[in-house]
């Protein structure tokens, strides 16, 4: 849904990561300090990309202000938050498109 992706990210602050014209990863977030996304390419896993994009993001809203950030991760993603600093406050399961995802909503004090 082309219209709804575009409110939900018109609602964000966007960071992308490239080279050579090719989209390595980026990272979505509000000025409140919630995490709504963060994808890096599969070529560019487990090379930093995510690291980066999340250190950059966390100093800017750190600098702004914000004291507490907050997402809620795929299990896939959770240990990458954890690694952050992050800590998981419940787990959840939502319904996207008839399909239930477990994920944990999780926070971290700066």
């Amino acid at each position: 849904d082309v219209q709804a992706w575009a409110g939900r990210i018109s609602a964000l602050t966007v960071r992308l990561a490239e080279a050579h014209g090719q989209l390595l990863g980026f990272i979505g977030y509000t000025t409140q300090g919630h995490i709504d996304l963060l994808f890096t390419a599969p070529d560019q896993a487990r090379r930093g990309v995510a690291q980066q994009l999340y250190r950059e993001a966390e100093a800017t809203l750190r600098a702004s202000g914000v004291r507490r950030l907050t997402t809620d991760a795929s299990l896939v993603a959770t240990p990458f938050f954890l690694r952050q600093g992050f800590v998981i406050d419940r787990a959840e399961t939502v319904v996207r498109g008839g399909v239930s995802l477990s994920r944990n909503h999780m926070q971290k004090m700066l």
